[in-house]
């Protein structure tokens, strides 16, 4: 099949630009909160004014009065550490169970320092109203095929692009997610020896033109879940009339119910299952094997708000962002402050030319 018609990386372009186009106005807003966390507040908010500024050497100033609030949110989180706690819920569980789990999953924490994933995504929160952690899993040790899990944290949450319209605070509703890394030509060609296409030409650059730059290539892991209709029985065996079995059709031997067996209700269930693949956007590079049925990557949103806005009605706050124009309007003042002092004069003396030079100077200039 041609790289061109291929459905599957049809789909994984359209994903793409579907997600861009709703996740596009957020993340420039989270860009414009960190620029002003890392002291560029003219850089985020008047670029124009700081170009102009620059070009007749006058002063902008940038004043941390930001960050003691984000230390003081994050600095909480970090002295009390979060982490995953199981309670026994249904299904025959019990304290004891739930304590094995819980034994379990806090190895799987101590192990891959959960901790600064945990504290990494929620300072993303406050500073720029989105992070992101990710479980993956890892070979225990070179000779084994055993794979331990590990939670990490993801440093750039800019290079996580998921799927518009899902609400969880922790994303647990991911129809498809991207986790997008650049590649230089030449690292690309040497990492991936066997793709199809190792010389990007301008057709292929107008075809992937997110994915394909000017001696960049972008490789992406592509996350989606993949759903199917199957047919879910109640049903008695003649041999145990008083025991009601539920069971999956296409589970049970031959794919059907037992000759004589009493059907005592059937219903069609959705089930899902997770699709990876490292991709550039012109072919499928590596599929990936996930055993999970959810996307393996959690958020840590700010307050989302859905205002009336035809351009992008959900918007994503995080601590910074209503702090924003303050922060600008005190920055300008103390910059007038300070043009206003550089402008005083500091001579002690004001007079003509030559006054004030060697005695009897002006009366040899004719004064």
């Amino acid at each position: 099949m041609s790289l061109l018609t291929d459905p599957l990386l049809q789909e994984i372009r359209e994903h793409r630009t579907q997600a861009e186009t709703e996740w596009a106005p957020i993340l420039e807003e989270a860009r414009k909160d960190r620029l002003c966390i890392a002291g560029k507040p003219w850089e985020a908010l008047d670029p124009k004014g700081l170009k102009a500024r620059d070009e007749a050497k006058r002063p902008h100033l940038a004043l941390d009065e930001l960050g003691q609030y984000v230390n003081q949110t994050v600095n909480d989180i970090r002295a009390h550490p979060r982490g995953i706690r199981f309670a026994p819920t249904g299904n025959g569980a019990n304290d004891k169970g739930a304590e094995f789990y819980q034994n379990h999953t806090r190895e799987i924490e101590y192990r891959s320092h959960a901790r600064v994933a945990y504290s990494t995504a929620f300072e993303q929160a406050v500073t720029s109203s989105i992070g992101w952690l990710r479980v993956r899993t890892k070979r225990a040790h070179l000779r084994t095929f055993d794979q331990d899990l590990w939670i990490e944290p993801i440093m750039n949450a800019d290079q996580v692009l998921p799927s518009p319209g899902f609400v969880w605070p922790d994303a647990s509703d991911l129809k498809y997610l991207f986790y997008i890394e650049p590649w230089q030509e030449a690292d690309f060609a040497r990492q991936f020896p066997k793709a199809e296409v190792k010389s990007f030409s301008p057709e292929w650059r107008s075809i992937a033109a997110p994915w394909i730059q000017q001696h960049v290539v972008q490789v992406a892991e592509y996350w989606a879940l993949r759903t199917k209709m199957r047919q879910l029985v109640a049903f008695q065996m003649p041999s145990r009339p008083d025991t009601r079995l539920i069971a999956l059709v296409d589970e049970l031997p031959d794919g059907k119910l037992p000759d004589g067996v009493e059907n005592l209700r059937d219903e069609e269930v959705e089930d899902t299952t997770v699709y990876s693949c490292l991709t550039n956007g012109v072919e499928i590079l590596r599929e990936n094997k996930w055993a999970g049925k959810y996307i393996p990557f959690v958020a840590c949103m700010g307050k989302s708000l859905y205002v009336n806005s035809a351009d992008h009605p959900r918007q994503i706050l995080s601590l910074t962002r209503l702090a924003r124009d303050p922060y600008m309007l005190y920055c300008y003042i103390r910059t007038c402050e300070a043009e206003a002092i550089g402008g005083v004069p500091r001579s002690q003396w004001v007079g003509y030319k030559g006054q004030f030079g060697p005695e009897g100077s002006a009366q040899q200039e004719g004064w």
